[in-house]
């Protein structure tokens, strides 16, 4: 998704309107019913960042860390805010050259995907 859009009623006039994170396509609409425009943006940028952050991989070269391992949950900090949070590793390798590291490739977990 590119896009979300969200529903709010503007009880001044007794409408239903919508507010749109972008005019890019696809777009995800939420069946929520926000009950001010405000809310109604909140929901559709939060909901954005999270089809975002769900389809998202980082790729990290680290000190070696012979406790990292395919499916290992770890916690990013310091890094962004769209980044920052559990991601679970997807694929790691250790090299042992003039110095030990460990190249690793990470998704969100399962349960924040879209």
């Amino acid at each position: 998704w590119a896009a979300v859009e969200v529903q709010w009623h503007d009880t001044a006039t007794a409408q239903t309107r919508t507010v749109h994170t972008s005019d890019a396509t696809p777009v995800r609409r939420l069946t929520y019913q926000a009950a001010t425009e405000a809310e109604a943006i909140e929901h559709a940028r939060a909901e954005l960042a999270r089809i975002q952050r769900a389809t998202a991989e980082v790729r990290l070269s680290i000190y070696g860390d012979p406790r990292i391992a395919s499916e290992t949950p770890i916690d990013l900090t310091g890094f962004h805010p769209s980044v920052d949070g559990r991601w679970v590793t997807a694929r790691v390798e250790h090299l042992l050259g003039s110095d030990y590291t460990t190249t690793l490739t990470a998704t969100p977990p399962s349960g924040r995907r879209g």
